[in-house]
């Protein structure tokens, strides 16, 4: 076989579709970054980073949603905890997060957080909200078990609340003032 009768056709294919693969799995690649990114980009604008909670932001979605789909019936919980400055100033930053992550923790393991029967976020600094969906007496049980897990370790939460009824609507933004009003 001589140089110059050899075929390059079957290799320029073969590097075609070489070419092909390598340029289908860049764009695939890189839409799973840019996708990755999205996912990041959103947790970091809508969930809170010290306890994982939604943020207020997402709160605020929530509260659209809620507005959206006509939810009249609920009750805003507003939970305020008490001497964080105090912890932060003599204890650290450090305990005055654990005091923050143990509040959180006892509020999603107390308060229903599945937007179908209610939700739950950090409206910010030492502040914290709860809003279930439903009749006033089952937000109150709700509220009960959460003081007696926070009696339970030596923190201590200042807790406010608003009804919202079909007969007396409240947006919840205003639900969220009212409640404010320790």
């Amino acid at each position: 076989l001589k140089l110059n009768e050899i075929n390059y056709v079957p290799l320029a294919i073969m590097t075609m579709i070489i070419a092909m693969y390598i340029n289908v799995f860049t764009s695939y690649a890189q839409e799973t970054i840019t996708t990755i990114e999205a996912v990041r980009l959103s947790k970091l604008a809508y969930v809170d980073s010290l306890t994982g909670l939604p943020n207020r932001y997402a709160l605020y979605e929530a509260f659209q949603d809620m507005h959206e789909d006509k939810i009249v019936d609920y009750v805003m919980v507003f939970m305020d905890v008490n001497d964080l400055k105090k912890t932060n100033d003599v204890h650290g930053h450090e305990k005055g997060d654990e005091l923050l992550s143990d509040v959180s923790e006892a509020i999603v393991s107390t308060f229903p957080n599945d937007n179908k029967n209610g939700i739950v976020g950090r409206w910010g600094g030492d502040e914290f909200i709860a809003c279930i969906f439903g009749e006033e007496n089952k937000a109150d049980e709700f509220i009960e078990e959460f003081k007696r897990k926070i009696a339970e370790t030596s923190h201590t939460v200042s807790i406010g609340k608003a009804v919202s009824t079909a007969k007396e609507p409240k947006d919840p933004s205003v639900a969220v003032a009212e409640s404010d009003y320790l």
